[in-house]
């Protein structure tokens, strides 16, 4: 016998809605990225996000609710200035919107990229929950010839080891 796997029905009343929230959000999200490092972005993302927001990434420690966030932001801009993401693509279910992007951040003299995907929970047009997706090896090369990152990504790296 095989596995039978069934799949939540979708509430066709509300998909209409749910996926203009949704691309509402997407396009949201993909002006915040333009905006200038890290006044403009922080200006733009910090009145979306749920008080309870949560954020996990692979290359930074998590961070809960607004202050840390912004902490953790202004941290990663003060050592990465141009860091920027772009949408490629998106998809939504419910109250989840996945993103996916691109990262571009300069590291030492090198232009480096590497794709990923945002997992967001949305509740009530809020910022609930992020869990990034993506594998920053690309940018190892770079990052050892540049040694002015090295403290801030041991430091990050010991943060995020200890949160799990």
């Amino acid at each position: 016998m095989g596995t039978v796997l069934t799949v939540p029905e979708a509430d066709a009343r509300n998909g209409i809605a749910e996926l203009a929230a949704a691309e509402d959000f997407v396009r949201f999200f993909a002006e915040g990225w333009q905006k200038p490092k890290p006044d403009g972005f922080v200006d733009h993302f910090l009145p979306r996000f749920h008080p309870d927001a949560h954020l996990v990434q692979p290359t930074l420690p998590p961070a809960t609710g607004p202050e840390q966030i912004e902490g953790r932001f202004r941290d990663l801009f003060s050592v990465f200035p141009d860091y920027l993401v772009t949408v490629d693509d998106w998809s939504a279910r419910g109250d989840v919107v996945y993103i996916g992007v691109t990262h571009h951040v300069t590291v030492g003299r090198r232009r480096v990229q590497w794709r990923g995907v945002d997992r967001i929970v949305v509740e009530d047009g809020l910022l609930r929950e992020r869990i990034a997706f993506f594998d920053t090896i690309s940018s190892l090369p770079a990052s050892l010839v540049a040694p002015r990152t090295w403290p801030h990504l041991v430091r990050w790296s010991l943060a995020s080891a200890r949160a799990r």
